[in-house]
């Protein structure tokens, strides 16, 4: 089974995904993560991440989420963790609080498939 998470985000999303990438640091030192270049330089110059196995590459803009999807598509990838953009291009916004995460759970409609 591959051991590689994908981890991408919308542009003004990345200081988010910075954050959350150093608040889980411990788990994600058990995968080698694939991370666009773009992102990796936006989120390296807010966080420390040579403790972490980075992979980078090619820039979205030049075809690197095609690549990604490549590899997701092949098999090569455990899993993927994208962050959305916020919705006031802040990431310290009520999208990346603990208020407007419970706030955004409680309006989500769940489907059950009661058997």
């Amino acid at each position: 089974m591959p051991s590689t998470l994908v981890l991408n985000a919308d542009q003004n999303a990345c200081p988010a995904l910075g954050t959350w990438i150093s608040n889980n640091t411990t788990i994600l030192s058990g995968f080698s993560l694939l991370i666009a270049e773009d992102i990796a330089q936006q989120i390296g110059a807010q966080e420390n991440l040579e403790e972490l196995s980075i992979t980078p590459c090619r820039s979205i803009r030049k075809g690197g989420d095609i690549a990604m999807a490549a590899k997701i598509l092949q098999g090569e990838i455990s899993g993927l963790i994208h962050f959305p953009p916020t919705a006031t291009g802040s990431s310290t916004s009520a999208e990346t609080s603990g208020n407007g995460r419970r706030r955004r759970m409680r309006s989500l409609k769940v489907n059950r498939n009661d058997v």
